[in-house]
């Protein structure tokens, strides 16, 4: 014995005043659901305000095909700008460069619409670079501070 299945949404009529006939029709060569149509006797025909979507119009997800090529490598330069800059104190020059990489990441993995992933790597790079270039500034100020200092306690001896 065959069960009777559910009818869909689309499958079922709309309610129609009393004098409104109303017809089914499914367009030619696209992949949809019947629409109904409401004809008055009038003559005047019209479909309902918000029809069934086609499954063929819908965006499909799509797949991710892998991370980021500058996800992980500008994530790599902010640590080393940072780890570099305790250590040897140079290492703050590479900050603009993972502030950069990782900002074009963002955007790259943004505008992919979820094909590629390893925004949060990238991110983090980013904000590393952001902090390593604002220590990089004030260090610069610092360093332009001193010798401003330097300069002035030398021409007062003077």
């Amino acid at each position: 014995m065959g069960e009777r299945r559910r009818p869909l949404p689309s499958e079922l009529p709309l309610a129609a005043p009393p004098g409104v006939r109303v017809t089914r029709y499914v367009s030619p060569g696209a992949p949809q659901a019947p629409v109904q149509t409401w004809s008055h006797p009038g003559g005047t025909s019209y479909s309902p305000a918000y029809p069934q979507a086609s499954a063929a119009l819908l965006p499909r997800p799509v797949p991710a095909v892998g991370e980021h090529q500058a996800a992980r490598p500008a994530l790599v330069v902010g640590i080393a700008a940072l780890v570099g800059s305790v250590i040897v104190g140079l290492g703050l020059l590479f900050a603009p460069f993972a502030w950069a990489m990782g900002s074009t990441a963002v955007r790259e993995i943004d505008a992919s619409h979820g094909a590629l992933t390893g925004r949060r790597a990238a991110n983090a790079g980013r904000i590393l670079g952001i902090v390593g270039t604002a220590f990089m500034g004030i260090a610069l100020l610092a360093v332009l501070g001193l010798a401003a200092l330097g300069t002035l306690a030398t021409a007062g001896q003077s």
